[in-house]
């Protein structure tokens, strides 16, 4: 198996595994409440908190299955040759824009690792919970040049 290969079951495998884990514990944490065993109190943000890390890690996958939406009705009137042109210029200007991103949320992260900030029912580190932005940023930064180098390839 290819890096690439293993690389993107990775990410699908990952994002699985957090959605079965979420619809397990709001399943145990609402079960546990009305048997009146008692409150989970850790569920919600368990639950919270992996769907943020699923959105920022399907942010790749998204890219790699060109599910991300794009407006081609106003490219469409140009001639095919030019679409070619805009279409690559696209990728870089995403590209370009989820290097920002990772950048300025890596010093958002750098600045929660400083403050020792932790989560009021897990006590899971907050800068832990916030590094979801700068790694789907980077995810998403990889596939979309990943993207620019098959097209001109294909061309």
């Amino acid at each position: 198996m290819k890096l690439k290969e293993w690389f993107s079951s990775l990410e699908e495998h990952i994002i699985a595994l957090l959605l079965l884990l979420m619809v397990i514990v709001i399943f145990l944490a609402t079960g546990s409440r009305y048997l009146g065993i008692g409150s989970m109190t850790w569920g919600e943000e368990f639950a919270r908190y992996a769907m943020v890390w699923m959105t920022y890690l399907g942010l790749g996958v998204a890219a790699k299955k060109k599910a991300h939406f794009s407006v081609t009705a106003f490219i469409s009137f140009f001639p095919k040759n030019f679409q070619k042109i805009i279409r690559v210029y696209q990728l870089l200007v995403v590209t370009a824009f989820s290097v920002i991103i990772v950048i300025l949320s890596s010093k958002i992260v750098y600045l929660q690792f400083g403050m020792s900030q932790t989560s009021p029912a897990m006590y899971l580190p907050m800068w832990f919970i916030y590094s979801a932005i700068p790694l789907g940023s980077l995810l998403l930064m990889f596939r979309f040049a990943q993207s620019v180098f098959n097209y001109k390839s294909n061309y």
